[in-house]
């Protein structure tokens, strides 16, 4: 099942059992991916990381709605996990200087969308090849 018909689902369900937080956040996100055209599991994904980004900016308690988003996230890859893969693809590819990073970017972004923190990535990058 795709992720948005997984959220319509979950949103009819949290209607009948009158859980307002669920139901509330729910029909914010479908809101979200009606008006940006959006069907595939990356693209609601990163829209799924907006809002609860969003929620966390606003400083407002969440009342469980970061919780209710975070169910539809993938699991998201360790910091040790991520050097594995990078050091990888450094060995894989013979990348020995900062001009390789793209490509290693590039893998994350083609093989493991979804499941890594960009920023701590390329961190351990730079890390990797200085």
């Amino acid at each position: 099942m795709r992720l948005e018909e997984q959220i319509k689902k979950d949103m009819v369900s949290a209607m009948k059992e009158r859980n307002e937080v669920a139901r509330d956040i729910l029909r914010v996100l479908r809101g979200e991916l009606q008006r940006n055209f959006i069907t595939e599991d990356v693209d609601v994904i990163k829209i799924v990381k907006k809002l609860i980004e969003n929620i966390r900016e606003n400083g407002d308690d969440d009342d469980g709605e970061i919780d209710v988003l975070d169910k539809y996230l993938p699991k998201q890859m360790t910091e040790s996990q991520m050097r594995h893969v990078v050091k990888e693809v450094i060995n894989d590819d013979a990348i020995d200087s900062m001009s390789g990073m793209g490509v290693i970017m590039t893998h994350f972004k083609n093989k493991h969308a979804g499941t890594y923190d960009g920023r701590v990535l390329s961190i351990i990058v730079k890390n990797e090849l200085s």
